[in-house]
């Protein structure tokens, strides 16, 4: 027999992994894209000499994609293993070293890339579109740890009053 305890813990757990996964998807598959455009340009193909050429420019901006690469491992581990951690200090330091870095370049993307996002914030029309817009650039995986870690603490926070 199922208990509605358990029934809500599962659909709770689905929740949290379904709207996580919606929001790491985007910033995935670009991250993905520019790491494969970024090791491509590693080596560069001379085509007169027939000779493969070491780019050297290209191995800084390869090194560049490292903590955005280690905070969307840590936040796509933390999304499947979301079900399994009971506390936050059940969560491996390495993974909190990891959203750290994710955390601080996504920060950094939206004190740079967007200028004007502080003044967007203001109007609630525009806080919708600066969340969806933003959401290839870090903003999804800003969201997702958080939402996560809220989770596991809410979560915490009830299993230690019963």
């Amino acid at each position: 027999m199922v208990s509605l305890n358990s029934l809500g813990r599962c659909l709770l757990n689905g929740l949290v992994i379904a709207i996580s996964v919606w929001l790491l998807l985007p910033t995935t598959l670009l991250f993905t894209l520019g790491l494969f455009a970024a090791l491509g340009g590693i080596f560069r193909y001379q085509q007169f000499s027939g000779v493969w050429e070491f780019n050297s420019a290209w191995v800084f901006f390869t090194a560049l994609l490292l903590p955005p690469g280690a905070g969307l491992v840590a936040v796509w581990w933390l999304t499947f293993a979301f079900p399994f951690i009971k506390s936050i200090r059940s969560i491996p330091r390495i993974i909190w070293v990891g959203l750290l870095l994710g955390m601080a370049f996504a920060v950094l993307v939206f004190a740079t890339g967007h200028p004007r996002l502080a003044s967007e914030v203001s109007s609630m029309a525009s806080e919708k579109s600066t969340l969806l817009g933003t959401s290839d650039f870090g903003g999804g995986p800003l969201v997702a740890s958080i939402l996560i870690i809220a989770g596991i603490w809410l979560r915490q926070r009830y299993v230690e009053k019963r």
